[in-house]
């Protein structure tokens, strides 16, 4: 995937948090924000959810922030339902003020070097699923 940013004019950046987008990027507005497989890297729960639920949240208020008038947010997960439960996509557009976001699948195999990792270690958690979804969200 790296590959096709940079071939594609695309730049990478890293150590960004991703909930406070809008700060690391106080003046410039993006078309499209993507965010694949959100991982704290953590199993704590925050406010009595977990803290990858928690993040996602302020990811997608912060990135809102960020976009220009048409702009979109993807975020792709694991579909299973345990994945669905804790990010509830629907619920998240409300209180990130979205429009109903809608999906389709990801396939990591239509992205020639696309590779996956944990955030804690080098082995792959996508290894352990084989479906995978992008939920798209537009502001209102």
């Amino acid at each position: 995937m790296l590959i096709w940013i940079k071939c594609c004019g695309g730049h990478i950046l890293y150590d960004i948090d991703a909930t406070k987008l809008d700060s690391a990027f106080p003046k410039q507005k993006f078309d499209t924000i993507i965010f694949q497989f959100p991982n704290v890297g953590s199993r704590e729960g925050k406010y009595g959810h977990t803290s990858n639920h928690v993040m996602v949240r302020k990811f997608l208020r912060a990135a809102k922030l960020c976009l220009d008038m048409h702009g979109k947010v993807l975020l792709t997960l694991v579909d299973n339902p345990h994945y669905r439960g804790i990010f509830k996509p629907d619920e998240a557009a409300i209180f990130a003020g979205y429009k109903t976001p809608h999906s389709y699948p990801f396939d990591a195999s239509k992205f020639r070097g696309y590779a996956h990792t944990n955030t804690n270690d080098d082995d792959s958690a996508a290894q352990s699923y084989n479906r995978f979804v992008t939920w798209v969200f537009e502001p209102e």
